[in-house]
């Protein structure tokens, strides 16, 4: 169980250095206000935590890895996908030379 809890620190560091500072900080600045700082989009594109539907515009700014928020509790949203992805592109080495997983 150890190891494997090492292997989950390891890979969740690798996660957190692709996120750019500026993130972070919002991050725990709104961490301090709501519960559950970070939900994900619905699948009918609104979200999950207040059902607020997204415009268009924000889903495709969602899609260029781009820091969206809710426009009506503020939390940061994020599409599933694209999270899984990201994953998969982390586990097999394929980083971006900005820092953020292609």
């Amino acid at each position: 169980i150890e190891q494997q809890w090492q292997e989950h620190e390891h890979k969740r560091k690798l996660f957190e250095e692709q996120i750019p500072v500026e993130w972070k900080s919002a991050y725990e600045r709104l961490r301090e206000l709501v519960k559950n700082p970070v939900v994900s989009l619905s699948q009918d594109g609104s979200c999950s935590a207040c059902f607020y539907l997204l415009p268009v515009q924000d889903r495709l700014s969602l899609r260029r890895k781009r820091l969206i928020s809710c426009r009506e509790c503020y939390r940061f949203l994020y599409e599933l996908k694209i999270v899984e992805q990201n994953s998969a592109s982390l586990q097999e080495g394929d980083h971006h030379p900005n820092g953020v997983v292609s």
